[in-house]
């Protein structure tokens, strides 16, 4: 009667226990149950993720017929959007009942610092020469590429450039080209 059956110790499968009795004036009698160990669900949260600073992921669990995330979220696929590196936890539950948990870490990849240059003034005829930095490639407002490019705007103009560094991230930033009109010499 103090005998305990351990799951962990007798395996996946179906067991049978027997049990015999006798009492003190000499009845005795037998009798049997089987229990079946199902196997633990494979839980998977998917492979560790690096994102951009700022960005959101998906994080997709596999393994079960129900989800339950550390955030909170109870379906399969949730969005998050870390400050910092983070480990979330799912808990996969398969058709049994039966409970298994996994972890993924979304790692952060830091914003590049865009720069677009110093704002200038420029007679009204003149170009001048945009200089960027801060990443692997640049896209300027205009639809131009690259870090450096020459502009000749007709008027006071804005140019916006997008940064984007080796993992993809991006930042943007802008510079004013003022142009003032040319003297009339009389």
């Amino acid at each position: 009667s103090n005998n305990m059956f351990d799951p962990a110790v007798a395996g996946v499968g179906v067991h049978w226990i027997y049990y015999s009795y006798a009492d003190n004036i000499g009845c005795s009698g037998i009798d049997s149950a089987s229990i079946e160990v199902f196997a633990l669900p494979t839980a998977n949260a998917g492979a560790d993720v690096t994102i951009c600073e700022g960005s959101c992921t998906d994080l997709t669990a596999t393994g079960g017929v129900s989800y339950a995330w550390s955030t909170g979220g109870q379906t399969a696929t949730i969005n998050v959007c870390p400050g910092q590196q983070s480990t979330f936890t799912v808990t996969v539950t398969d058709a049994n009942g039966c409970v298994a948990t996994d972890d993924v870490m979304v790692s952060l990849f830091a914003l590049p610092v865009a720069d677009a240059g110093a704002d200038q003034s420029i007679c009204a005829g003149d170009c001048v020469n945009l200089t960027a930095t801060g990443g692997a490639s640049y896209a300027w407002s205009g639809g131009q590429t690259g870090a450096t490019i020459n502009v000749c705007p007709a008027q006071t103009t804005t140019y916006m450039v997008t940064v984007t560094d080796a993992n993809g991230c991006q930042d943007v930033d802008d510079v004013t080209i003022t142009v003032d009109p040319v003297p009339v010499a009389n």
